[in-house]
């Protein structure tokens, strides 16, 4: 074969060579892009989750609503809702969507109580707040928010029964056996949520008793 010919097809060759590594290599990048992208979803849900576990737990300890401005957060969730739809069932995004509606249903449910502040045994104690800031205008009295507590334990129930049911198999197919990053965060919540975080609890039956410590993700 002419030299010439020959010459001709190496440098033919090595240009298709060149150009599917330089291909592999953007698909191997937005590949790796995406992972990260991925693991951080992950995370800053969890997170986000334990932090929402965290508050309603202490609103059960104390039996009253949480301050302004310490409510659960949404904002992950709705940062990273479409990252994780990528990866989970329809169900699963659709169940996340719901206890995230729920969360929010309760703060709806703080804002409203079913008689105003200026009424009822806490009164006198409120003389000095007229906007209802204080704690006492937060406690969970029977005329104001009569089934605060029962929503509140339900609400965690269903926070613990997402994060082990299907964020805990998410976690562990993203990061393989590296569960330790969660463990300072479950730690950090307290030892006793309000209800058994192991499984779901139909909404409207009745709260269950004291439940065992908060199981590690």
């Amino acid at each position: 074969m002419d030299s010439t010919v020959t010459g001709g097809l190496i440098g033919v060759g090595g240009a298709v060579v060149g150009a599917l590594s330089a291909e592999g290599l953007t698909v191997l990048r937005e590949r790796r892009a995406m992972r990260r992208q991925l693991k951080r979803a992950v995370s800053a849900i969890e997170n986000e989750l334990l932090e929402t576990a965290s508050i309603l737990n202490k609103a059960l300890e104390r039996g009253a609503w949480w301050p302004e401005g310490d409510e659960p957060k949404n904002e992950e969730w709705r940062r990273y809702r479409d990252v994780l739809a990528e990866e989970v069932d329809e169900a699963t995004v659709v169940r996340g969507s719901i206890l995230y509606s729920t969360v929010r249903s309760l703060a709806a449910t703080r804002s409203n109580p079913l008689t105003p502040v200026s009424r009822g045994p806490l009164r006198r104690m409120l003389r000095d707040d007229p906007q209802g800031r204080s704690f006492f205008s937060l406690i969970w009295t029977d005329d104001r928010w009569p089934s605060a507590r029962e929503e509140v334990e339900q609400t965690l129930a269903d926070v613990w029964a997402f994060l082990l049911e299907c964020m805990r198999p998410l976690h562990l197919r993203v990061f393989g056996n590296g569960v330790a990053s969660l463990d300072g965060e479950t730690r950090a919540l307290g030892e006793k949520p309000a209800t058994s975080p192991g499984t779901s609890q139909a909404r409207g039956s009745p709260a269950t008793s004291p439940t065992p410590p908060a199981p590690r993700l």
